[in-house]
């Protein structure tokens, strides 16, 4: 943009801050509002062009119309929240700088800002209150997705955590000088507000507010000798003080010899709270040695760090939380205190609308796919060849695959379309991963350089030339056949136009290695006019470490970890004006990798959203992850020791599955209640008549008869606009809503298309109407409360809803007795059980609806009796479909307790 479009976009975030502080929400049609309303004010607004209008306009939508969902918090129930009430009597003068920073440096949206805020609160309210006379040592988990800005998230709780009374805050980066470096940059301008090592003012320190001191600087890590650390007296103490460092055993050695010397013996421990942020908590950080042994270093090293403060919060920060999960929760040696288990809350973040996530670019029916471009491997020069998976690290590289020279013009094709587009975007990257020994990547990194010089005297010579003269030259040729051929670009520039641009635009690209080895370190901040870098390495690349202005990946790895994999990924993030540029060359093999793990990620939040609800911590709740069928494994195998493969059932053929634990809350069985009359109602407008089944003993009564009432044949999709609209209990392990749903929609037999519906009945007091014309008396159920009151668990430890003869609902009386006859003759079997009305039977899948009366009231727990409450269950007939079969997870140690279905008879 030019100077007078920037003083346009300028003003117009300035009227657009007013929406943001009244919480209304920004849209195009706002924007548009504000620069007609500038433009009409000012002369020199109305001299740009509509072309140059719309251009800021493009860049203000992508900025700030954007959404961010709260994230969901799985957290013990005795914690006492304490942050929201006092928040009113603090200065806070920490985290409005890093707002004013993060809007006005980092162009963050303001509504963005705002929903950051509210996040960054309830991590805050999640760590221990540091003006507390009491001792506490809390551990918690968040999860993000990659490069989807977990930093900007964990800088902003340093801020408020500073604000709120912690003097010492540890962040643990990875393991790499680069990714620690990048890190000590990032906490400069975020928290401390001076330029490591100066006094010079950078980021916040621009806004004023109180002074933070730094234990480590961009030059260096941690070391008792640096002069940083020298500078630091016990007067300095006052302030908060970072320690940035990397997950090296000799540097966590000397961070805790130092805390042992000037806080321990200065008997300040008491008074002194320590926030450890432990970033990429799942490597490194992780204890891959047997209970009964002596912690890993490093492992051991962060608890004894956190064993020498009275007061102690580690949170961990991951996008890949398989191995975190995975952590023993018993273990409690006594040297080291307890391992790093999530044991106090796990919260899981949201993404912003505009993040490209693996969910959106590897599923083909993702709204990125397009940006996928697979890698063929059966080309004379392929990268299978040059550089087969399993190669050894003498392994020779003398040319560069066909398809990594398409990656790389098309790198100077992007760069010339958005320096046609005045984008914004400072720093451009292209990222190729290939190998991850340092020698063949310094070789490949020769091979690139010379393509890309040779890419560059060709246009240099050439992109002034009539275009015959032009296309006689093989680069420039290709260039533009490659250019023409592709179709996801949004107003898609002439070749005239890319020609135009391509020698200005690509002259800048440098091309660099990126691992331990390297002499020019990788470093963006040294280009104040924008670096655009071909970054060639492997295990630097792999994870952390974040590539701006990222375009372009060429990527040809064969990890089979899940965690590995999608930290490699350094391709999802932020494109704001770019998305339709961006391309990554991969195997096709690899992108069915990361779409099945993106499912099993997608998968895992799922089951914290479910818990959240349940009253449960992470030590008593169980978590599982899906394992692949072929290939994969979800994590190390030194990271999955307290672990146990399971196959759970996900096939819904032949089996009975119900929901005993039900939420004691009024408003979530009112909801259940209203989704069940909303069901009846919309049955009834489709002249779908409610009918009795019949008269059966009331639940093993002999002497009395109840009517049952239902609907028969009614189409799937009522079913699953019910299952859709109620809330159930994730303890009802096997009653998975979604599951179910999915299980439906994607059944390709025909005997789920039409269900029986039915509604138990008992000899309850508590009338429940199903139409104007008709009632029932509910079930009655003894009880028992779990979870502090949350969840009323049917039948006590029988954890039962229905009974045996529920499987009989909707058959008539000719079908049960058919069905108990084939039972007894072939099984042998006198009382049959609810399964065995639905196994090797043909009849249409029933839905039963149970209202429950609860037969005594709790004295311990205020659990209202004088309400009905709202449970289900489904029988399905054994299905004709061999392809339904079982799914294997891997079940973390508490999972284990869980007893999930297998289809077992019933006692």
């Amino acid at each position: 943009m030019n100077a007078i479009q920037k003083k346009l976009y300028k003003h117009t975030m300035v009227e657009i801050e007013e929406y943001a502080e009244k919480n209304i929400l920004i849209t195009p049609e706002i924007i548009t509002h504000e620069i007609l309303e500038a433009v009409e004010d000012s002369k020199k607004f109305k001299e740009l062009t509509k072309a140059e209008l719309e251009c800021v306009q493009k860049e203000l939508e992508a900025n700030l119309v954007i959404h961010l969902d709260k994230g969901i918090a799985i957290e013990e129930s005795s914690h006492q929240k304490w942050f929201k009430y006092k928040k009113a009597d603090l200065d806070m003068t920490y985290w409005e700088r890093y707002k004013e920073y993060l809007k006005n440096d980092k162009k963050f949206s303001p509504n963005i800002v705002n929903k950051m805020e509210d996040v960054i609160d309830e991590l805050t309210d999640l760590l221990g209150d540091p003006t507390r006379d009491v001792s506490y040592s809390r551990k918690g988990l968040v999860i993000g997705d990659v490069q989807s800005g977990k930093t900007a998230n964990y800088i902003g709780l340093m801020n408020q955590a500073a604000d709120v009374g912690y003097r010492v805050i540890v962040l643990l980066t990875g393991t790499t000088e680069d990714l620690r470096k990048q890190t000590q940059m990032r906490v400069d301008e975020g928290f401390v507000g001076t330029s490591s090592g100066t006094s010079q003012r950078i980021g916040v320190g621009k806004y004023g507010g109180p002074s933070a001191a730094s234990g480590s600087a961009t030059t260096a890590d941690f070391k008792k000798g640096n002069s940083n650390v020298l500078r630091i007296t016990n007067e300095s103490l006052n302030v908060p003080i970072v320690f940035v460092v990397k997950k090296n055993a000799s540097v966590l050695k000397e961070l805790n010899s130092w805390f042992k010397n000037v806080y321990i013996n200065s008997n300040s421990t008491e008074s002194v709270p320590l926030l450890v942020i432990d970033d990429e908590s799942d490597n490194a950080s992780i204890n891959t040695k047997n209970t009964d042994e002596s912690p890993t270093t490093i492992n051991g090293k962060i608890r004894e760090m956190l064993s020498l403060f009275d007061k102690s919060s580690y949170v961990g920060f991951t996008a890949t939380p398989f191995a975190n999960i995975f952590i023993d929760p018993d273990t409690n040696d006594e040297m080291f205190k307890q391992d790093l288990f999530p044991k106090d809350y796990i919260y899981s973040l949201n993404a912003p609308s505009n993040y490209v996530s693996a969910r959106k670019l590897f599923n083909k029916e993702g709204e990125y796919h397009y940006m996928m471009k697979m890698i063929d491997e059966t080309s004379e020069n392929s990268i299978a060849c040059i550089l087969p998976f399993g190669h050894k690290k003498d392994t020779m590289v003398e040319e560069l695959p066909d398809d990594l020279c398409k990656a790389i013009n098309w790198f100077f094709l992007s760069n010339a379309i958005m320096d046609l587009r005045n984008c914004p975007q400072l720093h451009r990257s292209m990222l190729i991963n290939v190998t991850r020994f340092t020698d063949i990547q310094n070789d490949l990194s020769d091979l690139v350089n010379d393509y890309t010089k040779a890419l560059q005297h060709a246009i240099k010579y050439c992109w002034n030339l009539d275009e015959t003269d032009m296309l006689k030259n093989r680069y420039m040729y290709e260039l533009k056949e490659q250019y023409e051929a592709e179709q996801y670009i949004e107003d898609k520039p002439t070749w005239k136009d890319i020609v135009s641009k391509l020698h200005q635009a690509c002259t800048p690209i440098v091309v660099k290695t990126v691992n331990a080895k390297a002499d020019d370190r990788l470093n963006y901040d040294s280009e104040p006019n924008g670096l655009r870098v071909i970054a060639v390495g492997g295990i630097a690349l792999s994870r952390g470490l974040t590539l701006e202005g990222l375009v372009v990946s060429y990527f040809y790895r064969n990890s089979k970890a899940y965690d590995t994999l999608m930290q490699m990924g350094r391709w999802f993030g932020y494109r704001n004006n770019y998305k339709d540029l961006c391309r990554i060359w991969m195997t096709e093999e690899s992108n069915d990798w990361y779409d099945y793990i993106s499912e099993a990620t997608d998968e895992l939040r799922y089951d914290i959203k479910r818990y959240h609800n349940d009253g449960l911590t992470p030590n008593e709740f169980g978590l599982r992850v899906r394992t692949h069928p072929d290939t994969l494994i979800v994590t190390a195998h030194n990271k999955m020791r307290d672990v146990q493969k399971k196959s759970v059932l996900v096939t819904l053929s032949g089996i009975c599955i119900e929901t005993p634990e039900i939420y004691s809350d009024k408003e979530k069985n009112k909801k259940n209640t209203i989704a069940v009359n909303d069901l009846i109602n919309h049955l009834n407008q489709n002249d779908k008549e409610i009918e009795a089944f019949g008269r059966e003993n009331n639940e093993g009564d002999t002497t009395s008869k109840v009517i049952k009432y239902g609907f028969k044949n009614i189409s799937s999709d009522y079913i699953i606009s019910l299952l859709s609209n109620i809330t159930v209990s994730p303890s009802n392990i096997n009653f998975d809503t979604n599951a179910i749903i999915n299980f439906i929609e994607s059944y390709s037999g025909n005997e789920l298309k039409y269900w029986d519906i039915a509604f138990a009945s008992g000899k309850g007091t508590h009338t429940q109407r199903l139409t104007k014309d008709i009632s029932i008396s509910p079930v009655i159920r003894d009880y028992s409360v779990e979870n502090n009151g949350k969840i009323l668990k049917m039948s006590k430890t029988k954890k039962r809803l229905g009974t045996s003869s529920d499987g009989k609902l909707s058959l008539t009386k000719e079908q049960s007795d058919k069905i108990r006859h084939k039972v007894e003759e072939e099984l042998g079997k006198k009382n049959l059980a609810q399964v065995d009305y639905f196994r090797n039977v043909k009849r249409n899948p029933l839905l039963t609806v149970y209202f429950v009366e609860l037969k005594d009231k709790n004295n311990e727990v205020d659990i209202d009796t004088s309400i009905n409450y709202v449970g289900f269950g489904i029988g399905i007939p054994t299905l004709s479909n061999e392809k339904t079969s079982c799914t294997e997870y891997i079940l973390n140690k508490n999972a284990m307790s869980i007893e999930y279905f297998e289809n077992e008879e019933e006692e």
